[in-house]
């Protein structure tokens, strides 16, 4: 034997298919609660199970001629928004997962960016530290470190003790680190301030 509410419901159901607002009226204050509490017991975001229920009474309304309800009303609209539901959580995980992505590129782009900014500068200081050290010590650096010239190579080159050259290679050595760690100093300052 059917009860008086499905008896009602499925006038309600006749009703909506037909375009009569009171109808979709009653069935929105019975079953509005019911479903937003749904909603938001699996999505924890009151925002969002609003939208949601509220986006199955538009489409209910919108597809009213069309709408096959078989079962109870409840049963269906229940239905409805469980699908509503799964579908905002895969939608969400696209998201997430989408974020995510793009986050991490936009880290790793930025610190390649960053790497070759400070490389580069980097590469500048020390051309520029180079360029300031005594012409002697800069041309046995040079020979050392550029042309890959050996100490006792350097020394037979330029008619100098290789004792020389070595002493020579320590003072330009210790002036480029003194200048290089100033510039790392500033850069790491820089750097902070970047993130």
């Amino acid at each position: 034997m059917k009860s008086k509410t499905d008896k009602k419901e499925k006038k309600w159901i006749k009703k909506l298919a037909k375009g009569d607002e009171r109808a979709f009226q009653k069935i929105y204050e019975k079953h509005w609660e019911q479903l937003y509490l749904a909603a938001y017991k699996r999505l924890d975001s009151s925002t969002i199970a609003e939208e949601l229920v509220q986006d199955l009474f538009m489409d209910l309304w919108t597809k009213r001629a069309s709408v096959n309800i078989r079962s109870s009303l409840g049963a269906y609209l229940a239905g409805a928004l469980k699908y509503r539901i799964l579908d905002h959580m895969r939608h969400q995980l696209v998201r997430e997962k989408y974020i995510r992505h793009l986050t991490q590129y936009y880290i790793t782009e930025k610190n390649e960016v960053l790497e070759n900014i400070y490389s580069q500068d980097l590469q500048e200081q020390l051309q520029l530290a180079e360029n300031q050290l005594p012409p002697r010590c800069y041309t046995i650096y040079q020979l050392s470190r550029k042309h890959h010239f050996s100490n006792r190579e350097i020394a037979e080159h330029l008619e100098i003790s290789t004792k020389t050259v070595e002493n020579q290679i320590t003072k330009a050595l210790r002036m480029l680190r003194t200048h290089l760690t100033k510039v790392s100093t500033l850069f790491s300052l820089i750097g902070m301030h970047w993130f």
